[in-house]
């Protein structure tokens, strides 16, 4: 019925478009862009998007239509007020790219009205978005780039798919990142004389870095060191030389024999330096194996105490592991355990085995330590849309900083973390896909031990690497050399040694002169194969022949005398384990033992006595006679040699020999001389070998040349003659004054006369004056003399006098 048709109410009513289009951009890579986009006034549908590249809408930019019609997640649904469809996800094309780079670099993203209202058209949230074009790494290296570049950013930023010659300028672009950004040195700037010549020497065991004992602190030397260590080894890349410049398995490794530096707190090197350093030990850490170009073994501890420590690097030239390696490798060896630990030398004493090499250069070992490089570097890597071209460049170039952290690796056996290790780091790059597991293995090859990281002597490894090697099985090595060296002498050197290895094998033994091995010292081998005691067999556990008697030459001497006076014998370990050879017993003998002795019997005319030298008793040595004060004073001197036939008492006091007496008679030079001084004659033996310090003043040294008192008799007073005898013993052969006093002592003022006592005398006169054959004396009586002793107590008083004019030796 028409009649009751009616309006609603509120009807009519116009079309209701309060809101316009939202949504937000949320992401624009090189291969697509993402986000979402609705109308609130019909929430249910999917809107349309205009999409502009390189500017805004009407800027006239390339734009490309779209629909956001992907589902999308409850948020969304509620921010629209409705609808599950509104997500959006466009793939990016070349011409879009082009667009973007051909403009601003932008992309803009606008949500069409759904009733067709421009005005109510709207840019979404977080429009416009640049296509990101720089990106910052700390290691610029493939695998750095191509996890925050992104493979497929990659290849549409290179315009290839080859990952090939993605990772060929990657490499490039980061080489040429390191090199514009970070300056290289050599190690001749470490110090001028470090060339690579001098490295080269050096990293085999020699150069005086190494042969040297003493600390470094305060050299030149050591000063360059620590001031590379904290200055250029921490900012430049210092550049490697020949001897370990193409390792091929990423790999360096260091195995120090000796510890040269004292007070330090690292190896046994002390105080004194010349008894306590010239065969010090460094902190042992890893045990050899053998030396794999002549398959020598060294089991138990044959080698001595070593200590092994190492570096690793990736593959790529352009990881810090790689880049600074020797910049490692200079805190590693130079700095790190020369510098402030004092160890250098190679572990065993070999031309094939170096102190320093490449790991595959090495021999086998059970273990090493291990350090890593710590960098803080940030890389910028930029993309060149226009050119499709990509660079890098080191951004903090201003702070960036190198340093040296122990290893953090991973327990090859176990998976778990193995800090300071060597094998466990090589793995640990393994399982980062920075070295192949190729490389692992050769690595493991010479680190034997990499399953147990934490056993340094690991002798099952090593049995189990040289049995794989040889076919052999690992020799065992229970006792080092030992013996005694009895004796040396002038004219032999002699002793026992064995090895209770091998009892019945005669061992050899390195006999050192002026020095203990490693030091330089002249050396002479010889074998200890001459018969010996059946003590010795004894003590031996066996065989016959284990005393050397070693016959000493002019050249032993004289490296004797050049160097510290003494002689060194040492045991040589019968299977070459040189941690086995051992000093004999009572080694090391001062081959120069003893001052020379004697005596100074008399001076009385002649001085007599007697003088040896015990370290040569067959020899007569010299004896120097000083007269008026000692040796050095500038007295006179008079040499002679203690040549004369001696008594079996002197024999036995110097040892051997018979002809230990001299006798030099004092003439009037050296009488004149003697009163002219301190009246003393100073008798010295002169050692043998020359060696001043053991020449003695011989025992009753000095003596006065003046030591008696004028001597004799007044035989008779007659009526006729006046008759005796005198002289001074100090002078036996001279005729000397006589003072005759006529009726009073000498004080009293009596009369008297002089005459000298030059008459010949008989045997018995000469014996007691020791020696002269004119001591006697006669005098006339004449009228004056007895008037004299008339007058007085009538006496005659007669003195002697000194030859020497010495009134205090006159005499009665």
């Amino acid at each position: 019925d028409a009649s009751k048709n009616s309006q609603l109410h509120q009807s009519p009513k116009a079309i209701t478009n309060r809101f316009a289009t939202t949504g937000f951009l949320d992401e624009v890579g090189y291969t697509f862009i993402r986000g979402w986009a609705c109308d609130k006034d019909e929430p249910l549908k999917s809107i349309d998007l205009h999409f502009y590249f390189g500017g805004p809408a009407g800027s006239g930019s390339y734009m490309v239509a779209g629909a956001a019609s992907d589902a999308s997640e409850v948020a969304v649904k509620d921010v629209c007020g409705g609808g599950d469809n509104h997500r959006f996800n466009i793939e990016m094309d070349d011409v879009m790219r082009a667009a973007i780079f051909a403009g601003d670099g932008k992309v803009y993203a606008y949500g069409l009205d759904s009733f067709g209202i421009e005005g109510k058209n709207a840019q979404l949230g977080h429009s416009p978005k640049a296509l990101k074009t720089e990106f910052a790494v700390r290691d610029c290296t493939f695998a750095t780039v191509v996890d925050e570049v992104g493979t497929e950013n990659l290849k549409i930023m290179l315009a290839t798919d080859s990952m090939e010659e993605i990772e060929t300028t990657v490499s490039a672009i980061c080489g040429a990142a390191w090199e514009d950004g970070v300056e290289s040195v050599p190690f001749s700037i470490v110090d001028d004389r470090f060339t690579d010549a001098f490295m080269g020497s050096y990293v085999a065991g020699d150069t005086f870095l190494n042969t040297e004992t003493g600390t470094f602190e305060g050299t030149i030397e050591g000063t360059n060191i620590d001031t590379f260590r904290n200055e250029e080894a921490t900012d430049s890349i210092v550049e490697g030389f020949p001897d370990i410049a193409t390792c091929q398995y990423n790999s360096i490794m260091c195995c120090f024999g000796r510890d040269r530096q004292p007070n330090d707190n690292n190896g046994n090197c002390k105080d004194p330096i010349d008894q306590n350093c010239i065969n010090a030990d460094p902190a042992d850490n890893s045990n050899l194996c053998f030396t794999d170009h002549n398959n020598h073994p060294y089991p138990g501890r044959d080698e001595g105490k070593i200590h092994c420590h190492g570096l690793a690097w990736s593959d790529d030239e352009n990881d810090p592991s790689a880049k600074l390696k020797f910049n490692n490798f200079f805190y590693v060896s130079l700095y790190d355990h020369m510098y402030s630990r004092g160890y250098v030398e190679n572990m065993v004493d070999s031309a094939e085995v170096p102190m320093c090499g490449c790991i595959e250069d090495m021999p086998p070992v059970s273990r090493a330590d291990c350090t890593e490089m710590a960098t803080t570097t940030v890389f910028k890597i930029n993309f060149d849309g226009t050119s499709s071209s990509i660079s890098a460049s080191l951004d903090n170039v201003a702070d960036y900083e190198f340093n040296f952290n122990a290893c953090k690796g991973i327990n090859p056996s176990n998976g778990n973390r193995q800090n300071n290790d060597l094998a466990s780091y090589v793995h640990r790059l393994q399982l980062e896909n920075r070295i192949s597991s190729d490389t692992e293995e050769r690595v493991f090859e010479t680190l034997v031990g990499y399953a147990s990281p934490g056993d340094n002597d690991n002798e099952a490894a090593c049995a189990s690497a040289y049995t794989r090697k040889t076919g052999l099985e690992y020799p065992e090595n229970n006792f080092a050399a030992r013996g005694y060296f009895d004796s040396v002498d002038f004219y032999s050197i002699k002793g026992w040694a064995c090895d209770q290895d091998e009892p019945t094998t005669s061992v050899d033994v390195h006999i050192y002169f002026g020095g203990p091995a490693g030091s330089g010292a002249y050396m002479v081998s010889a074998v200890a194969s001459e018969p010996s005691h059946a003590a010795v067999k004894t003590i031996c556990g066996g065989g016959d022949n284990h005393h050397f008697d070693v016959e000493v030459t002019n050249e032993m001497v004289d490296a004797i005398q050049e160097g510290d006076g003494s002689v060194y014998v040492y045991g040589l370990d019968t299977l070459g384990g040189e941690g086995k050879n051992r000093p004999l017993g009572r080694s090391p003998q001062p081959f120069n033992e003893f001052a020379t002795k004697g005596y100074l019997d008399s001076v009385a005319g002649t001085a007599k006595g007697w003088a040896c030298d015990q370290d040569d008793p067959l020899k007569s040595i010299q004896v120097n006679l000083y007269f008026g004060g000692p040796a050095g004073s500038g007295s006179y001197m008079i040499e002679t040699m203690a040549s004369e036939p001696s008594e079996h008492g002197v024999k036995n006091l110097c040892g051997g020999g018979d002809n230990h007496r001299y006798i030099v008679e004092i003439d009037e030079t050296a009488r004149a001389a003697a009163l002219n001084g301190d009246g003393m004659v100073y008798a010295y033996g002169l050692d043998t070998l020359g060696e001043e310090t053991k020449n003695a003043l011989l025992s009753e040294s000095p003596q006065s040349v003046n030591q008696h008192a004028a001597t004799g008799y007044l035989d008779s007073v007659g009526l006729d003659l006046i008759k005796g005898w005198a002289c001074d013993k100090d002078e036996p052969s001279k005729s000397v004054n006589v003072h005759l006093f006529f009726g009073g002592t000498p004080s009293s003022g009596a009369p008297s006369r002089n005459i000298i006592a030059s008459d010949p005398s008989q045997a018995a006169i000469s014996n007691i004056c020791g020696g002269g054959d004119n001591h006697r004396f006669s005098v006339e009586m004449d009228e004056t003399i007895r008037a004299a002793l008339d007058n007085g107590d009538g006496k005659v008083y007669a003195i002697g006098i000194d030859s020497d004019l010495d009134a205090s030796k006159n005499s009665q």
